[in-house]
């Protein structure tokens, strides 16, 4: 009898694990830093654009404010490590850490010079972060532990920057980018040489001005967007771009300057309550058992 209900036990442990796998949903967080606001983290709706829930004010342990203008979760750890606009109130053009459930901001260290211009964007892919400059439409590598970039794209890179705005999303190591704006081009990035090349045309966007951000939905996946107006960052629409044709579609309108996105993945719930509640009945049924033996 101890033997099956082992078993038994094995097996809801099992269905558990197994659950926890299929039932991962992406969680879309969203910082705000466009035109050096005080930033906020939120976690946003990904089927509408709206807020589910604002977090909190992007500020250190001494209640300095921060911009943001590019989160990444890291792969493995869970670490969100953002990058700050060039007119961030407190470290621009720096790396930082962000605890998400509370938006603490600490302070890494300096990118470095950037043609004096901030990283737009970060994605890691294959364990290395990267970043996406604003305005050379260069590619670096980025130091977690202190900050310092390294620039991996020549000084003619084919890929030019049409726009303030430029994201940067990997999916199955393969770096997607878009640095001329919502009218023009969706590129990819060469991990090894930072050369760029046209993947196809973008097309459809509610707003043609910039795509300032980018984000696989790992659970998809599907690449989401920041689409905003250049010389207005605070008007804001959430979007999808399909990687083959270029099509973007308009999820809606968004927060106010928000400028950075990254999806983490987590198991969902409501569904880890109802496998936990199963084993806890199977664990219930065998000390049952093992009373009336």
């Amino acid at each position: 009898m101890r033997t099956i209900a082992l078993s038994m036990v094995l097996g809801m442990a099992v269905l558990v694990s197994a659950g926890v796998q299929r039932v991962d949903a992406g969680v879309l967080y969203g910082a705000t830093g466009s035109g050096g606001v005080n930033g906020e983290l939120y976690i946003l709706d990904q089927t509408t654009g709206g807020v589910i829930q604002d977090i909190g004010a992007l500020v250190d342990s001494d209640g300095k404010h921060y911009s943001i203008t590019g989160l990444a979760f890291q792969p493995g750890t869970g670490v969100l490590y953002g990058v700050t606009a060039a007119n961030s109130p407190t470290d621009p053009k720096w790396l930082v850490s962000i605890n998400p459930t509370t938006a603490l901001v600490t302070a890494i260290g300096a990118l470095g010079t950037l043609n004096n211009k901030p990283l737009a964007d970060i994605t890691f892919s294959g364990g290395t972060l990267y970043g996406a400059n604003a305005s050379l439409g260069a590619l670096y590598t980025v130091d977690t532990t202190t900050g310092a970039s390294t620039r991996i794209s020549s000084s003619n890179n084919p890929i030019t920057t049409g726009s303030g705005g430029h994201g940067l999303a990997a999916q199955g190591g393969t770096l997607f980018t878009t640095p001329d704006g919502a009218s023009r081009n969706l590129y990819t990035y060469d991990a090894t040489t930072g050369a760029g090349t046209i993947v196809t045309g973008l097309s459809g966007a509610p707003i043609s001005d910039s795509i300032n951000a980018l984000a696989f939905d790992g659970a998809l996946p599907t690449l989401y967007g920041v689409n905003s107006e250049e010389n207005s960052p605070s008007h804001t629409h959430l979007i999808t771009i399909d990687t083959t044709t270029g099509v973007i579609t308009d999820i809606g309108a968004s927060v106010t300057n928000l400028d950075a996105i990254a999806f983490a993945v987590v198991p969902e719930p409501s569904t880890l309550v109802s496998l936990v509640a199963g084993l806890a009945g199977v664990l219930g049924y065998v000390a049952r058992r093992r009373s009336i033996a």
